[in-house]
């Protein structure tokens, strides 16, 4: 029985003295596997504050683009490092690759800590923040609708340059000649005539959904602007000449006869009713109601990017009519209703310059339009959204 007891306590002895061997051993692994995780963590929160850092500086450049600040964007550039004093290499500048976009990048020196008993003294962090600005995706587009029924051309179209887009599907009725793409949100689209010829899209392409911008009244007012309370009914021949807002009452301002505007106006809680020419100068805007054209417009030269708008609150549908030939310059929008045409819009030698944007789109005509992308940077609501 003794024999057995000492026997056992021998073994556990030796036992005891292998598992120190082991740990001597295995130390070194266990401390560098400690210093590598205290290392990895001060990297991965370097970078992090980095990356923070030329975000907010990517998108303060393309906000202040946006707001035409001359000196834009590299009067930004401060803010990486007030985020994050051991930033260096800061650059904030206009992204070459990307349309309307502010790049900013930086870099840092990060010690290596435990890391260094292995030679790894430092580590050099980077990173990189892209932000775009206009008015929205939507924006860049001669054509575009933003629900998911069909877009329908009934006649002709011609868009050079200017892409077209529908989130649903769109059927063409006529010849086109789309100098850009022609995409869709949805399978299901038709075209029955011809597509053109050399440089003219040659068909549908799917591109998923894309999101149609809501401005507030607030970013619709205009600046120094008249109000007028009663408004009533104007006579044919009627200038306005300067800003105005005009409270509709709930009812329709009507024009009786051709309407000249020169400067910016917006009639809230009404429709406008205009049954002569319109000569615009500026932008015509509704918020809460819609707009009734029966009659051709011309020389529509817009101060803010947009010539006529019908927005509305609380879902309500506010939609722009046509009843009589469009050639404008600037956007006509209508996010929360339809723009319907009844009869073409511009000619062939002498197209829109501008875009159509609106939740549903109706063409009973044929469709000459030219897209301008520096006019559409000057829409009043201008976006800011980081993109990388």
């Amino acid at each position: 029985m003794w024999k057995m007891l000492n026997k056992s306590s021998n073994m556990l002895k030796n036992r005891s003295g292998q598992s120190l061997i082991l740990v001597v051993l295995f130390l070194p692994v266990m401390l560098g596997m400690a210093a590598a995780g205290v290392t990895v963590g001060t990297i991965y929160y370097a970078k992090t504050n980095l990356q923070n850092a030329v975000d907010a500086a990517a998108l303060a450049g393309a906000k202040v683009i946006a707001d035409g600040n001359s000196s834009a964007p590299a009067n930004q550039a401060f803010l990486v490092s007030q985020n994050d004093s051991a930033a260096q290499n800061i650059s904030v500048q206009i992204d070459p690759n990307f349309i309307n976009a502010v790049e900013a990048t930086a870099s840092e020196s990060v010690p290596g800590g435990f890391a260094g008993i292995f030679g790894y003294h430092k580590f050099t962090v980077t990173a990189k923040g892209v932000a775009t600005y206009g008015p929205g995706p939507a924006f860049d587009y001669a054509v575009f609708q933003g629900n998911k029924g069909q877009l329908n051309f009934n006649g002709p179209v011609n868009s050079d340059p200017g892409s077209i887009h529908s989130n649903g599907s769109i059927n063409m009725d006529g010849s086109s000649c789309v100098v850009g793409g022609i995409t869709v949100g949805e399978s299901g689209s038709n075209m029955n005539g011809s597509f053109g010829g050399q440089g003219c899209a040659q068909g549908f392409i799917e591109n998923g959904q894309i999101p149609l911008p809501q401005w507030t009244l607030q970013q619709l007012t205009p600046k120094n602007a008249i109000t007028i309370s009663n408004p009533g009914n104007y006579p044919s021949g009627t200038a306005l000449n300067g800003n105005y807002v005009i409270d509709g009452n709930g009812g329709t301002v009507n024009f009786n006869g051709s309407l000249t505007i020169n400067g910016d106006v917006l009639v809230e809680n009404g429709s406008v009713n205009v049954d002569g020419g319109l000569t615009m100068n500026g932008s015509l805007t509704t918020y809460n109601g819609s707009i009734n054209l029966n009659g051709s417009i011309t020389q529509m030269s817009p101060n803010s990017g947009v010539a006529i708008a019908a927005l509305g609150s609380s879902g309500n549908t506010e939609n722009i009519n046509y009843d009589g030939h469009s050639s404008f310059t600037g956007a006509i929008y209508a996010p929360d209703g339809a723009i319907n045409f009844n009869g073409s819009i511009g000619h062939k030698n002498s197209p829109v310059v501008g875009a159509v944007i609106a939740q549903q789109i109706n063409f009973d005509g044929s469709v000459n339009i030219q897209y301008d992308s520096q006019l559409l940077k000057s829409e009043p609501v201008q976006q800011v959204t980081l993109v990388q």
